[in-house]
C-alpha cells in the first residue's frame, strides 16, 4: 500500500472505531464467527482498560468445539492482549505523525493490487499456538519509555487476569528509538543489536513464544563444530552451550535449568559460621541481551530458595557450603585431613547497604548482597581472588562458566554444582591428585573421573584426589 492508504488505515485504528463503533462491532462479530470454523481449541482476548478499569473485552474463540456450550477450554485465553485507552491513543498519534512525515512516492504495483491473503501460513500459526503454547504461563510487556511516563502493551499467556503476574519478559523501547523505527531510519533488528532496545526477564518464556509465532528455519543436517574448538568439553553442561550459528541468539535455551545465587541476605550467625538466605535464579532464562551478562532479579522473577553457609576454620581458611532449601545438612563431609579449627579465632562482621565484610587477622571477605559474588582480600586490601558472580564473557548468550549454584541437566537427569573464580595472570593451579601432565594445571580441562589408567600417556587415572 502507498502512504495515503497507510494513513487511512492508521486513522481508523482508534479504540472507539475498532471496538466500540457499530462498524467495528460488526467486523468483530464476523471475525468471531469465522474463527469458530478455523483449527484450534483456544481463545484470544483483547481487553481495553480505562484507568485500570475494564471498558471493553473482545473474546475470539477458535475451533468447532467452541459451538458446544459449556466447554471449559475457552475459559482462559491462550493469548490476552491488555492495553490502556490512553496508551493506545498515544501510540496511535505517534504512528500517524511518523507516517505523515514520510513523502508519498510509492506506487502500487499490479502484484500488490491483486495480492490475496495466504491461508496456509495462518492455519499453521493457529496450530502452533494451540499446540506449543498450551502450558506456557507468563506475560510480555512492551514498554515505550517517554520522559515523564511509560506506555505499556501487555500480552499474557494462559491468564485471564487484567493484572497478570508471575514470570515475565520485558521489551523497553525509548521514545527516540520508537521515532526512528516509525520513520524507517532504524529497523527493529538493528535496534536490538545496537542496544537501543533492551530486553530482559524470562528468556525461556520468550523463546517459546518466538518459536511458536515464528519457528526457526530448518537447515540441512551438518557436522557440529567440536566443543574443543571453543574451549568447551563433552561435559553435559557444555553441550549446546553456544549457538555457533548465531552468537546473538538469546532465545536458544538449552535443555537444563539453573539455580544460581544472585542475591543473598545474612539470616543467622553461629560463632564463626555465617548462614545466608540465598535466591537461586535460572540464569538461562533471566538474561538481558546486552554485551555482558546482566541478570534480571526482580521480585516477580521466579527463584529457588537456597542456603549458603560460610564457616571460618582458621584466619586464612574458610569453607563454603550450598544447599537447596532453608538449611544446610549437618552431615559430615570431610574436605581436609584433620580438624584445623582454631577455637580462638575472631571474625568480625560489618554490614553495609550493598555488601557484608567478614574480617580475620589474615583475610577480608566482601560479600555482595545483589549481583552476588565474594571478593577475597588480604590484610593490605589487595584482592586475592573473586568467587562467584557473573561470567566475564562479553556475549550475553554464551554460557561457558556459571555463577555459584546448582544446575539440573534434563538430558542426563543429573544435578551439577557450579562455581567460578578469577586468577591472576601469573597464578598457578596445583592438585587434583595423580595426573600424567604438567604440574601447573592452569589452562587445562581436568576431569575427576576414576578409571583404570592403563598406562601413563593419557588423562585416565584412578587417583583423582
Amino acid at each position: 500500500m502507498n502512504s495515503e492508504n497507510n494513513l487511512k488505515t492508521i486513522r481508523y485504528l482508534t479504540p472507539d472505531n475498532v471496538l466500540l463503533s457499530h462498524r467495528g462491532r460488526l467486523k468483530i462479530f464476523i471475525l468471531q464467527l469465522v474463527a469458530r470454523f478455523l483449527p484450534g481449541r483456544f481463545a484470544i482476548w483483547l481487553s481495553l482498560l480505562d484507568e485500570e478499569v475494564l471498558e471493553r473485552q473482545v473474546q475470539i474463540k477458535f475451533g468447532i468445539r467452541s459451538l458446544i456450550p459449556g466447554s471449559s477450554a475457552y475459559d482462559v485465553p491462550r493469548l490476552h492482549l491488555i492495553v490502556e485507552r490512553k496508551d493506545w491513543l498515544a501510540l496511535h498519534t505517534d504512528a500517524l505523525l511518523a507516517l505523515e512525515a514520510i513523502p508519498d512516492d510509492s506506487q502500487e504495483t499490479p502484484e500488490q493490487q491483486g495480492s490475496s491473503i495466504a491461508l496456509k501460513p495462518i492455519l499453521d500459526l493457529l496450530q502452533r499456538i494451540d499446540r506449543d503454547l498450551i502450558a506456557v504461563h507468563g506475560r510480555f510487556r512492551i514498554n515505550f519509555l517517554e520522559l515523564e511516563q511509560t506506555r505499556t502493551l501487555t500480552l499474557a499467556l494462559n491468564d485471564s487476569s487484567l493484572s497478570p503476574s508471575g514470570s515475565f519478559f520485558d521489551v523497553d523501547v525509548p521514545r527516540p528509538t520508537l521515532d526512528s523505527i516509525l520513520t524507517g531510519e532504524l529497523d527493529i533488528s538493528s535496534a536490538f543489536l545496537r542496544g537501543r532496545i533492551r530486553v530482559g526477564g524470562d528468556t525461556g518464556l520468550a523463546a517459546k513464544l518466538v518459536n511458536a509465532l515464528n519457528p526457526p528455519a530448518t537447515y540441512p543436517p551438518s557436522l557440529d563444530t567440536p566443543n574443543a574448538y571453543v574451549g568447551l568439553t563433552d561435559h553435559p553442561l557444555d553441550r549446546n552451550a553456544i549457538n555457533l550459528d548465531n552468537v546473538f541468539d538469546l532465545f536458544g535455551v538449552p535443555p537444563r535449568s539453573a539455580s544460581c545465587v544472585l542475591r543473598v541476605d545474612l539470616s543467622e550467625r553461629r560463632d564463626n559460621s555465617f548462614i545466608f538466605r540465598a535466591r537461586g535464579y535460572d540464569i538461562y532464562r533471566n538474561r538481558r541481551m546486552e554485551m555482558d551478562h546482566t541478570y534480571v532479579t526482580d521480585d516477580e522473577i521466579p527463584y529457588t530458595i537456597l542456603t549458603l553457609q560460610l564457616v571460618f576454620l582458621r584466619a586464612d581458611v574458610y569453607r563454603v557450603r550450598l544447599a537447596a532449601g532453608d538449611c544446610v545438612s549437618d552431615k559430615v563431609t570431610p574436605m581436609i585431613a584433620s580438624d584445623i579449627t582454631d577455637p580462638q579465632l575472631e571474625v568480625t562482621l560489618e554490614e553495609q547497604p550493598d555488601h557484608y565484610l567478614l574480617r580475620t587477622r589474615a583475610l577480608c571477605l566482601k560479600i555482595y548482597r545483589e549481583d552476588f559474588r565474594t571478593e577475597v582480600m588480604d590484610t593490605a586490601g589487595r584482592k586475592v581472588t573473586k568467587i562467584g558472580g557473573r561470567q566475564k564473557t562479553l556475549f550475553s548468550t554464551v554460557l561457558d562458566s556459571f555463577p555459584t549454584g546448582i544446575i539440573h541437566d534434563d538430558e542426563s537427569d543429573m544435578d551439577f554444582v557450579v562455581e567460578n573464580f578469577t586468577i591472576a595472570p601469573n597464578e598457578a593451579i596445583y592438585g587434583f591428585g595423580e595426573r600424567f601432565s604438567t604440574l601447573n594445571k592452569r589452562g587445562q580441562t581436568v576431569g575427576l573421573w576414576a578409571v583404570d589408567g592403563l598406562g601413563n600417556t593419557s588423562g585416565r587415572t584412578y587417583k583423582n584426589v
